[in-house]
C-alpha cells in the first residue's frame, strides 16, 4: 500500500547542522539552526479500493517557532522568478551595490532575499572561459597586446597588458617611469602592477599593466623583459619605485642606463612604521 508523509518544511529544507539564513531586526543576517529535525508529520495512505486517501498518522508538534516570517525565510519561498534572477544578475555583474539591490528586489517582489542569495545569483552565468579564451576575447575587443607567463604545466604566473593608447603614451614620454603595485582590485586578489609615465602637462599616463599570481623575481623579470621587447626603452633615464627591492633589482639589471629613485613620502612612512 502506497504511503506518503507530509513533513514540516523545516524538516525538508534543513538537512544539515548549518541551518537556514534568517534576516533579523536591522537587516543583519544570522544562521538559524536546530538540534533536532522537526517531528511534525502527516502520514497518508491509499485506501484499499484505491479510491481515497486516508490519514493514518498525525504528529502536530513542532520543535520550533511557527510563523509566516520564518516560513518566508525558506529557500523555496525565497526563490525568485527567472526574469528577476536574470535582471539581478546583470545588475551585480555591473558591480551594483548588493545592499541596494537587495532592498529593491525585496520591495518589488515582497520576498525575503539574503546577501548569500545575491552572491549565488552573481555567480550564475559566470563564464567558465580559460585564461587563453579570455585573453583572446579581450585582445579582440580592445586591441590589447596581452602576454601570459605560464610554466610547463600550463599554470599561470603573470599577465602583461598594453593597449595602443598606453603604447603611444610611452612612445612620446619615455624619459621617466613610475612603478607601483596595488592589491585587492580584482576578484582573484592578484597583485596589480602599474607602470606609468608623466606627460607634458605633468599628468600621469599608464603605459602597461601586469597581474601576478606571485610577485617573485622571476615573474617581475618576465614582465619587464616583455615590456622592453615591445617598446623602445633607450630613452628611459629615471625609474621611480617604492622600497620593493625586487622591482629595483630587476630594473637595475635590465635597464642599466636608468637611475632608480625612491618615492620619498611613501618610503618615509613605510620605514617609520
Amino acid at each position: 500500500m502506497d504511503t506518503q508523509i507530509i513533513a514540516c518544511p523545516l524538516e525538508l529544507e534543513d538537512k544539515s547542522p548549518m541551518g537556514i539564513t534568517v534576516i533579523i531586526a536591522g537587516g543583519r543576517e544570522t544562521k538559524l539552526t536546530f538540534k533536532k529535525y522537526c517531528p511534525f508529520s502527516i502520514q497518508v495512505t491509499l485506501s484499499g479500493d484505491c479510491m481515497f486517501v486516508e490519514v493514518s498518522k498525525v504528529n502536530e508538534e513542532h520543535n520550533h517557532e511557527t510563523s509566516k516570517q520564518l516560513y518566508m525565510q525558506l529557500p523555496k519561498q525565497r526563490r525568485l522568478p527567472e526574469d528577476v534572477q536574470n535582471e539581478v544578475a546583470s545588475h551585480l555583474h555591473l558591480q551594483a551595490n548588493k545592499k541596494l539591490v537587495q532592498q529593491k528586489v525585496m520591495w518589488e517582489t515582497n520576498k525575503i532575499v539574503t546577501l548569500r542569495d545575491l552572491t549565488n545569483l552573481a555567480r550564475k552565468g559566470t563564464s567558465s572561459k580559460t585564461f587563453h579564451e579570455t585573453t583572446e576575447m579581450v585582445r579582440n575587443m580592445h586591441d590589447c597586446d596581452i602576454e601570459l607567463q605560464v610554466n610547463s604545466n600550463k599554470e599561470l604566473f603573470g599577465i602583461f597588458i598594453q593597449d595602443p593608447i598606453m603604447k603611444a603614451a610611452f612612445h612620446f614620454y619615455s624619459e621617466i617611469i613610475f612603478v607601483d603595485s596595488t592589491y585587492k582590485l580584482v576578484d582573484t586578489n592578484f597583485p596589480l602592477l602599474v607602470l606609468m609615465t608623466e606627460n607634458g602637462n605633468g599628468e600621469s599616463e599608464v603605459v602597461a599593466v601586469g597581474l601576478f599570481v606571485i610577485e617573485d623575481r622571476e615573474t617581475m623579470k618576465w614582465f619587464f623583459e616583455t615590456f622592453i621587447k615591445k617598446n623602445k626603452c633607450d630613452n628611459i633615464r629615471v625609474a621611480v619605485t617604492d622600497k620593493d627591492f625586487i622591482e629595483r633589482s630587476v630594473i637595475s639589471d635590465l635597464l642599466p642606463m636608468c637611475s632608480s629613485r625612491l618615492r620619498r613620502f611613501i618610503s618615509y612612512l613605510t620605514y617609520l612604521h
